[in-house]
């Protein structure tokens, strides 16, 4: 907690989204207005006066977006302040996940997109942007770091990207309701409500009420914590969940 991302402020309230970057916080009111607290140094924690009203969030690295009431995407920090329009104009977009050098999105018929980031320009990589065609429909997605996973109505994961220093995903959870990553590690909630912990450098030990598992199939050891939890993110050195 070494640049508060971890201190909720009492002004917070009620919340319906949570997202964490490197060192940083965003969250999402149920009234639609954005707050970012933690690190700034990228202006990660510096929400745009003129955001307005949004629908979700998402944040990493040193970076932050989120989808606006009219279905576009606005994004701050480390690549600056930048808008993305879906590529079917006439479809808004209804979820999102930052990565280091990423966006994905979904529209609202649940497809994906994946937009390539950098500091000049936005691109679609044609690859990823295969595999996520490939996919169809998804509830849910995520952007940890270099590598991107798509989460299929059946509650499986589907890998986006090929990355191979990517973790891999323990092969007897779920099945899956939400998923998250962060850099070399990644969370989930299973359909009871669990939380689930996955990957390199998780920093999470039994004091926090975790368990620690091992797959047999991936041979794979990762964290659980049974609960009624609604989702979890991960930063680079922190966890936020929003309980049922």
């Amino acid at each position: 907690n070494s640049f508060g991302q971890s201190r909720v402020g009492d002004n917070v309230g009620k919340c319906i989204m949570v997202a964490a970057g490197d060192n940083h916080t965003v969250v999402l009111k149920a009234d639609g207005t954005v707050l970012a607290w933690g690190a700034n140094h990228a202006s990660q924690a510096k929400v745009p006066e003129d955001l307005g009203p949004c629908v979700a969030i998402s944040a990493a690295g040193q970076r932050s977006a989120a989808i606006r009431a009219d279905g576009g995407i606005s994004g701050w920090g480390g690549f600056g302040v930048y808008q993305l329009a879906s590529k079917t104009p006439w479809r808004p977009f209804a979820d999102l996940s930052v990565g280091t050098g990423y966006i994905v999105a979904l529209d609202d018929r649940a497809v994906a997109s994946v937009f390539i980031q950098t500091q000049t320009q936005v691109g679609t990589p044609k690859q990823a942007g295969a595999l996520a065609a490939a996919a169809g429909a998804c509830i849910d997605l995520t952007g940890g770091g270099t590598v991107a996973h798509l989460l299929k109505p059946d509650g499986k994961l589907v890998n986006i990207t090929t990355d191979p220093r990517a973790p891999k995903p323990p092969a007897n959870i779920g099945p899956l309701a939400r998923v998250s990553g962060g850099y070399d590690r990644f969370s989930a909630i299973d359909a009871d409500g669990g939380i689930i912990i996955w990957g390199r450098k998780t920093g999470i030990t039994t004091k926090y009420g975790f368990e620690r598992k091992t797959d047999d199939g991936n041979r794979v050891q990762y964290w659980y914590r049974a609960g009624k939890y609604l989702k979890v993110v991960c930063g680079e050195s922190h966890y936020v969940a929003i309980k049922r």
